[in-house]
């Protein structure tokens, strides 16, 4: 019968099918990989983004200051008194969204314009918190959420868009003044 020039070793494998087994094993276990990041990069595409420091600029956390300022407006105003944004927020923003408890994603980015990273609105999934977003041109600035406590009757007829001029709220129900 024919003889086989490669030597064996005490398994009966060649030096080369133990290469090419290793060689097929690193190259599974790569494509595996490959496809781990294809499908978290699916997934998570907004949060790995933001993760990374996105193009987009979008802040990923809320803005401790800004949720204190404007809940401390609500506290000291009184009765009737009136909390005007543009006067607790020192930023520039044009826009501000003001949506109540488990309001879908994709409802607050259709309502603000801009896109809106997932894990802001996963904030909305708070009872007793409402979510603010503000934008400014055509991205979105900052986000925040405020207790629902800091204006008694916050309901979902307050969820809505704002612009700097029209931001203004009953102290007591944070419902928007409709007048000036």
């Amino acid at each position: 019968m024919g003889t086989e020039t490669a030597e064996r070793d005490e398994t009966g494998i060649t030096p080369w099918r133990r290469w090419r087994r290793v060689l097929f094993l690193v190259l599974g276990a790569l494509v595996g990989l490959a496809l781990v990041v294809v499908v978290a990069f699916l997934l998570f595409e907004d949060q790995l983004v933001m993760a990374v420091g996105g193009a987009s600029g979008a802040p990923v956390r809320p803005e401790p200051e800004l949720q204190t300022a404007i809940e401390a407006a609500f506290e000291e105003a009184e009765g009737d008194d009136v909390v005007v944004l543009t006067d607790v927020i020192r930023f520039d923003w044009d826009i501000v969204g003001v949506f109540g408890p488990y309001t879908p994603h994709e409802k607050v980015v259709e309502q603000m314009g801009v896109r809106v990273p997932r894990g802001v609105t996963n904030n909305t999934a708070l009872e007793s918190s409402c979510l603010l977003v503000f934008r400014g041109g055509d991205r979105m600035v900052a986000w925040t959420t405020v207790g629902r406590n800091a204006a008694e009757g916050f309901g979902d007829e307050v969820t809505g868009v704002h612009s700097s001029d029209e931001a203004r709220f009953e102290a007591d129900s944070f419902m928007p003044v409709t007048s000036n």
